[in-house]
C-alpha cells in the first residue's frame, strides 16, 4: 500500500549521561517515500570503545552515507556493498599504516545500513549492532535475538559470517532485503542494548514472537519500552533509533494499481497479527522470579511456514528453537497469580488497550526530542475511519458515508467533473464555434510576416513570427484555402530559418530497413576511412558502392566467433582512432589494427569484479575510454600496448566526476567531451575540468549523442524534441559554443502514407562524415542519411596537440 513519510525517534547515553543521538546513527528520510527519493540510515559503534574507536566509528558513518548518495542510480545491493568497502579499505588502511609506523592502531567497527526506496528496504550489517524489523505477525533481527543467550546454538551448516570492518582488506556484510507496509516498525540499538533487551524480554515471561505488539505502535512507546530497559539495567553507553511508517485512513492508502494487491494482502495478514495486538506495552518486570522461558524465532524463510506464504514480505536467514534447560530434578516452577487477580489484570489490558494512550500521542513533543535526529521529530496527524489502524493516538475516528465509502468516493467526484468538463468542451466546439473573419484573419498574418522582415532583433523577430504562425494555424483551423495559407506558411519558415541559424539538410533518403537483431539492442555508429561501421550484438559494416549506391550491411564481427581463443560475446561498444578499430562485449576488446587488419582479443580487468555495464566509448591513441554513469567515472583501457589483460585506470580527477552520472554520451579528440542530459558539453583534460560549454538550441534533456568533428572544430549534438517526431542536429565551436546552427529536416518533410518512423523518432545515433558532408541517422527502425553543408572556420588551437597520450 501507499506508504506515509516515515517518523524517527532516538536517544543516546554516554558514560551514563544523555548524549546526541547523531553521533552514533545517520537518518536521512526527507522527501521519502516520493518516487525517485532514497532515504537513508547508517549506525556504526566500535568493537571495543575508545577515543580511537568512536573517531573511526564516526569516520565510517560519513563515507557510507556519502557513497550511498553518490551512488543513487545503482541497485540498492550494489551500492550498499560499494559503501561498505570504501569505508572498510578506509579503515583497514589507517590500520595497516598505524601498524607499520609501530603502534598498534587496530580498531575494528561495525555498521548497519539501510536504503529504502518506495516499499522496499535493503540492509547491510556487519557485527556489531542490533536491526530488529517488526510487521505483521513477523519478527526479523539482525543478528538474532537468542544469540545474545548462552543457550544458543549455532547451527553448525552456516559457513559465511560477516566480519566488522577493518578486519580484512575486504568485507563481506549480510544483506537482506524486504518489502515496508504501512504500520512496520524497525529498530536499530547498540549491541550492548540489544544484549539488555534480549534479557529483558526472556526474564520478562515473554517470547520473540511477543514482540509483534511494536507494529503499528506510536514511535515514543516504542522508544519508552527501550528506555525503561537503559535505566532499569543502568548502561553506562547505550543508543536506540524507531523508525515507524504510520498507518494511513482508507481514502490515501490505494492510490496505484500495485496497491490494491498489497492490501488485500494486508487484510490477511491482519487477520492473524491482529490477536498479538491486544497487548498492553510491557515494561521491565521484576516483582516476580521467572523460569527460563522457551526463545524461538519467528523469521522464516519466504515461502517455509504460515507467515512467509502469507505474501512473501521477505527472507532472512530461518533460526533453530531454543528449548529451556533445568537442573536435573528441579521442581520450580513460575510463581502464578490466584485466579481473581488474573481476571483483574486481563480485564486492566483490555481496559488500557481501549482508551487513548493521552500521555504517549503524538500531539505532544517527545521528551528526547532534545537529543534526537534532525528533522526526524515532525509529527502528522492522521485520520482513518477503520479499527484497522493500530493505536488511537495515530488516527481520529470520521464516520463512513453511506452506500459508496470515501476510499471511493473522491475517484467518482473527479470523474464526475472530469466528464462534466469534457462535455462543456464538445458542446463549445460543436455548437458554439465562433465565425471567423477570412479577409481580416489573412491580413493580421501578412502584418505578422512584414513587421518580422523589418524586425530589428531576433527576439522582435521570432515574437512576430510566433503571432503569425499563431493565426496561420486558427485560419487553417477555420478551413481557410490551402492556395493562401501555404506561401505564407513558406515564408514564415524561411525568416525563422534566416534568424535562428537554421540550415536545412537535402537529398535526405531512408536506406532500407534495419536487420531485426538491432530493435533488441542499443545501436552505435562510427566513421572510419574504409567505410560506417554499426555495433549492435554484432559489428557491421556500410561501405558506399563506387557508382554511389549503397549496399545491405555486412556482418564483418559475429557473437560466438573465436578470436586468440576468446569466443565473441553480445557487442555493445564500439570506438576508433588512428590505430585501429576497436569494440568490446564488456568482458574483453576486439580490436582491428590498421596496420595488419587481424583481429585480436584483450581482456579487460574488473573492479570489484563486478561487470562492466554499456555505455559510450572512446578511443585515442591506441586506448579507450569507457564512461560509467552509475560510478560517476571514465576508465581508461591501454589497449594497443597491452601484453595480457588491460586494467582500468581511473582518469576523471575528483573534481571533475561531480556531472558524470547525468553523462549521455563523450567524444574525443585532443580533449575529452562529454555531453550531459542538460545539454552542456564539459571540455576534460588530462581528467580535470577544463571549461562547460553551454550551446544553444539545446534544451535540457533534449540531447542524445555528440560526435566531434575533428577536421572542421565543429561538435555535433543530435537533439530530439518531446514529441519524438521532430528533432534537429546542433553544430557549434567545441571550444566556446559560438557559430553554432541547426541542421533540420527540409522544409515541408512527411513520411506520407509510408508506416516508417520519421529520421528523428527512437533516435538512437548520429555519424557524421564531414569529408563528403553526409550524416546518418540511425532512428529506431532504420538509417536515414542526408546532406549538409556549414560555414568555414579555422580549426581551433586545442591545448595538449601536443601531448598525444590522454
Amino acid at each position: 500500500m501507499t506508504l506515509s513519510p516515515a517518523t524517527s525517534v532516538a536517544f543516546a547515553v554516554s558514560g551514563g549521561a544523555p548524549a546526541d543521538a547523531r553521533s552514533w546513527i545517520s537518518v536521512d528520510l526527507a522527501g521519502h517515500p516520493t518516487p525517485g527519493r532514497r532515504g537513508y540510515i547508517v549506525a556504526t559503534e566500535p568493537v571495543e570503545p575508545s577515543g580511537r574507536g568512536f573517531e573511526l566509528a564516526a569516520q565510517a558513518r560519513t563515507i557510507i552515507l556519502s557513497e550511498m548518495r553518490r551512488l543513487r542510480n545503482s541497485p540498492p545491493d550494489v551500492a550498499l556493498g560499494r559503501s561498505l568497502a570504501a569505508a572498510n579499505a578506509t579503515i583497514f588502511d589507517q590500520a595497516r599504516d598505524g601498524v607499520a609506523a609501530g603502534a598498534d592502531q587496530r580498531v575494528l567497527v561495525g555498521a548497519t545500513a539501510i536504503i529504502l526506496e518506495g516499499h522496499s528496504a535493503t540492509f547491510a550489517h556487519v557485527p556489531p549492532g542490533q536491526m530488529v524489523l517488526v510487521e505483521d505477525g513477523l519478527v526479523y533481527a539482525i543478528p538474532e535475538l537468542e544469540s545474545w543467550f548462552p543457550t544458543y546454538a549455532q547451527d553448525i551448516r552456516v559457513t559465511g559470517k560477516a566480519e566488522p570492518l577493518g578486519f580484512a582488506s575486504w568485507t563481506e556484510p549480510l544483506m537482506a532485503q524486504t518489502e515496508i507496509r504501512p504500520g512496520d516498525t524497525l529498530v536499530l540499538c547498540s549491541s550492548e542494548t540489544a544484549r539488555a533487551f534480549a534479557e529483558e524480554v526472556a526474564s520478562s515471561g515473554f517470547q520473540v514472537r511477543d514482540l509483534t505488539y511494536l507494529h503499528h505502535r506510536d514511535p515514543d512507546v516504542v522508544l519508552d519500552a527501550f528506555r525503561g530497559v537503559v535505566i532499569a539495567q543502568d548502561l553506562p553507553r547505550a543508543g536506540v533509533a524507531v523508525i515507524s511508517f504510520p498507518p494511513l485512513p482508507d481514502s490515501e492508502q490505494v492510490r496505484t494499481i500495485a496497491d490494491i494487491g498489497r492490501r488485500s494482502r494486508e487484510r490477511v495478514r491482519h487477520g492473524r497479527a491482529i490477536v498479538r495486538q491486544w497487548k498492553p506495552v510491557p515494561g521491565p518486570r521484576r516483582d516476580r522470579v521467572a523460569a527460563p522461558a522457551e526463545v524461538s524465532a519467528t523469521i522464516t524463510v519466504s515461502g517455509e511456514g504460515e507467515e512467509a506464504s502469507d505474501g512473501a514480505r521477505d527472507t532472512a536467514p530461518a533460526s533453530p528453537e531454543v528449548q529451556p534447560t533445568q537442573p536435573a530434578g528441579s521442581t520450580a516452577k513460575p510463581l502464578r497469580s490466584g485466579p481473581l487477580k488474573s481476571a483483574r489484570s486481563r480485564a486492566a489490558r483490555v481496559y488500557e488497550w481501549g482508551e487513548p494512550r493521552w500521555n504517549s500521542t503524538w500531539t505532544r513533543p517527545s521528551t528526547v526530542a532534545q537529543f534526537g535526529v534532525p528533522g526526524a521529530h515532525g509529527v502528522s496527524v492522521f485520520r482513518g475511519q477503520t479499527s484497522y489502524m493500530g493505536e488511537r493516538s495515530w488516527r481520529h475516528r470520521l464516520p463512513r458515508l453511506p452506500v459508496i465509502g470515501s476510499a471511493w468516493i473522491w475517484p467518482f467526484l473527479l470523474m464526475l467533473i472530469l466528464g462534466s468538463a469534457l462535455g462543456a468542451l464538445y458542446v463549445r466546439e460543436r455548437f458554439l464555434t465562433p465565425e471567423v473573419d477570412e479577409p481580416a484573419l489573412i491580413s493580421a498574418i501578412d502584418e505578422r510576416i512584414l513587421r518580422a522582415q523589418n524586425g530589428d532583433t531576433p527576439a522582435e523577430v521570432v515574437a512576430d513570427l510566433d503571432l503569425a504562425q499563431r493565426g496561420l494555424d486558427q485560419a487553417r483551423a477555420a478551413d481557410v484555402s490551402d492556395d493562401l495559407l501555404d506561401p505564407r506558411q513558406q515564408a514564415i519558415t524561411t525568416r525563422r530559418d534566416a534568424v535562428t541559424d537554421v540550415i536545412r539538410m537535402s537529398d535526405l533518403q531512408r536506406i532500407g530497413t534495419l536487420p531485426e537483431e538491432f530493435n533488441q539492442a542499443s545501436v552505435r555508429g562510427v566513421n572510419t576511412p574504409a567505410g560506417i561501421f554499426f555495433v549492435a550484438g554484432n559489428l557491421y559494416q556500410w561501405q558506399p558502392e563506387a557508382d554511389g549506391g549503397f549496399r545491405e550491411l555486412d556482418v564483418i564481427l559475429e557473437q560466438g566467433r573465436a578470436i586468440d581463443g576468446i569466443r565473441v560475446g553480445r557487442l555493445w561498444g564500439l570506438a576508433f582512432d588512428n590505430e585501429g578499430l576497436y569494440v568490446t562485449d564488456g568482458e574483453h576488446v576486439f580490436m582491428l589494427p590498421t596496420e595488419t587488419g587481424a583481429w585480436r582479443a584483450v581482456p579487460i580487468g574488473k573492479i570489484n569484479d563486478q561487470p562492466w555495464k554499456p555505455g559510450p566509448l572512446a578511443a585515442f591513441d591506441g586506448a579507450v575510454y569507457l564512461l560509467q554513469q552509475d560510478g560517476s567515472q571514465i576508465y581508461r583501457f591501454g589497449i594497443d600496448d597491452a601484453e595480457g589483460e588491460a586494467p582500468p585506470v581511473e582518469w576523471l580527477q575528483t573534481g571533475a566526476r561531480d556531472d558524470i552520472g547525468r553523462a549521455r554520451d563523450l567524444a574525443i579528440d585532443a580533449n575529452i567531451f562529454v555531453l550531459l542530459e542538460t545539454g552542456a558539453v564539459q571540455v576534460m583534460y588530462r581528467g580535470e575540468l577544463q571549461t562547460t560549454v553551454e550551446p544553444q538550441y539545446v534544451q535540457p534533456g533534449d540531447a542524445e549523442a555528440l560526435v566531434d568533428g575533428a577536421a572542421t572544430g565543429y561538435l555535433y549534438v543530435a537533439v530530439t524534441d518531446e514529441d519524438e517526431d521532430t528533432g534537429r542536429i546542433v553544430a557549434f565551436d567545441r571550444d566556446d559554443g559560438a557559430a553554432a546552427h541547426q541542421l533540420l529536416l527540409p522544409i515541408g518533410f512527411t513520411t506520407g502514407d509510408a508506416n516508417v518512423a520519421p529520421p528523428f523518432q527512437g533516435l538512437q545515433d548520429i555519424v557524421v562524415d564531414e569529408a563528403t558532408g553526409t550524416v546518418y541517422i540511425v532512428n529506431g527502425d532504420a538509417i536515414w542519411t542526408a546532406r549538409y553543408s556549414l560555414p568555414d572556420r579555422s580549426t581551433p588551437g586545442t591545448p595538449g596537440h601536443d601531448q598525444p597520450r590522454r
